[in-house]
């Protein structure tokens, strides 16, 4: 299916090391590519079709935390913002979601609330 593709060809651009003589231009492909993730994933997430599998939102969640940890600032902002965005998509299949959910958003949804957009809402029945 060509949206797997698309999410695939994102994933190998998350990992990009490539250097040249202005430097890591991997970065800039990287930090692209960890923002066209999500979007992407986002938008077929919504769509209800179930064209996400585990193994590709693992993936992206994978390459999302790769990217967290790296030496330069601006690719591990970068990976945080894109990670918390997909966190607050509705994207299926998110590994370890509620743990990802208290590390990255905050204690308050672990305990029982969701985040709709950037606003922490009260889940049903809490």
């Amino acid at each position: 299916d060509e949206a797997r593709a698309v999410v695939a060809a994102l994933l190998q651009a998350m990992g990009d090391y490539s250097v040249d003589n202005r430097g890591d231009v991997g970065s800039w492909v990287r930090e692209a590519a960890m923002d066209g993730a999500v979007k992407v994933c986002a938008m077929l997430g919504k769509s209800g079709k179930d064209v996400l599998t585990p193994e590709l939102v693992a993936g992206v969640v994978g390459m999302l935390m790769q990217n967290a940890s790296e030496k330069m600032d601006r690719v591990r902002a970068a990976a945080g913002v894109a990670l918390t965005a997909l966190l607050r998509a509705d994207v299926p299949h998110v590994p370890e979601r509620a743990l990802l959910e208290k590390v990255v958003l905050g204690a308050k949804v672990a305990a029982g609330e969701k985040v709709a957009g950037s606003a922490k809402v009260a889940a049903p029945g809490a």
